[in-house]
């Protein structure tokens, strides 16, 4: 997988912390024995 992330962080006036975090990517999966079908695609979390 290779991904490119970006992370935003808050400090709110009572002391409490808010974390936004995103990350966006493509994937390939491919079975181990070469047998079967190969994936490939894009993702965000």
């Amino acid at each position: 997988m290779t991904y490119n992330g970006v992370e935003h962080m808050t400090i709110l006036p009572n002391g409490g912390i808010t974390v936004t975090e995103t990350e966006t990517g493509t994937f390939t999966a491919v079975p181990a024995d070469g047998t079967g079908p190969s994936y490939s695609g894009k993702c965000t979390f």
